[in-house]
């Protein structure tokens, strides 16, 4: 309820969150830049907000977060963005490094070869950069190109081996069933990512394995007989096809019954035998937003 009396009372609202600490979420437009994706419902939304496409104004954004952070008292920030362009990131963090702002911040982002860029990853971590959340979705090509997904063949391997050096841990998001998926694919998406274990090792790399669902919003809804779904029952709210079924017979539920099975063995690879079984299954329960405040409890322990 609304207390017009007290002027704070928003304020105080905040610090009522049932969370060690604030992390403040921070949008810098609405939408994604690419917005291709078939799968994503996002694509409609941003081409009616194709306004917010404009680019910031870096030096405004940045004292922004500054007045909010202050404002707030707290270090922690979640840039809500459903990606950030590189450049964009560069900009931010070197105006963040030269204002001597103290910050904590993890962000959206995408495999690409610019993400390679000599001294990108050290200008943010310099900058606060705690963790990316990136949309690896499938490693089979044709998948992919079903999606509308595209990137350098090998941008995922050398993205994975320069985080490794940089130590700059990783949320990886994987969609399984699109169409052009099989049980093959399947698989293969699996063992790929296990093949990448000494890469991804780290206490706070973590990921989600998601089953497709065909949302109402997007692309693939509207193309579907052209991609062969057979759509059947829809979701709460109505806002996306959960039992569905490729021309190959491939459904939602052996989709489902794959996961199941696949998220033991992650498990197994990326907790037990790099003795972080607990900290793994922590961060896979974590919202988003609690996962900056994980890393930093953690490092205040170690050191």
């Amino acid at each position: 309820v609304e207390d017009h009396h007290n002027p704070d009372f928003s304020d105080l609202r905040l610090k009522h969150y049932f969370s060690p600490d604030l992390v403040l979420p921070f949008q810098i437009r609405r939408g994604c830049v690419y917005g291709k994706c078939l799968f994503c419902e996002h694509p409609v939304f941003m081409e009616q907000e194709s306004k917010s496409r404009n680019n910031p104004k870096i030096l405004s954004l940045v004292q922004s977060i500054s007045n909010l952070l202050e404002k707030n008292q707290t270090n922690n920030l979640f840039f809500i963005d459903e990606m950030i362009l590189p450049n964009e990131m560069d900009q931010i963090c070197s105006t963040i490094n030269q204002s001597k702002l103290a910050i904590n911040f993890i962000f959206y982002s995408y495999f690409s070869n610019a993400l390679l860029k000599e001294g990108r990853l050290q200008l943010w971590k310099e900058a606060g950069l705690k963790k990316m959340w990136m949309g690896l979705e499938s490693f089979d090509e044709n998948v992919l190109k079903k999606m509308e997904k595209h990137r350098p063949n090998d941008s995922v391997e050398q993205c994975l081996s320069l985080f490794k050096e940089h130590d700059l841990p990783v949320h990886l998001f994987l969609l399984l069933g699109f169409p052009g998926e099989t049980p093959e694919s399947l698989e293969y998406t699996i063992n790929k990512l296990i093949s990448y274990e000494d890469k991804l090792k780290n206490p706070f790399f973590s990921f989600d394995l998601f089953a497709y669902t065909v949302y109402i919003n997007s692309q693939a809804y509207k193309l579907q007989k052209k991609l062969e779904i057979e759509c059947y029952e829809k979701g709460d709210l109505d806002i996306g096809i959960i039992d569905w079924k490729l021309k190959n017979g491939l459904n939602n539920q052996a989709v489902q019954d794959f996961i199941k099975v696949s998220q033991k063995k992650l498990l197994d690879v990326y907790g037990q035998k790099h003795n972080n079984s607990v900290n793994l299954m922590k961060m896979n329960c974590l919202q988003d937003s609690t996962h900056l405040l994980y890393i930093n409890h953690q490092e205040k322990i170690l050191s």
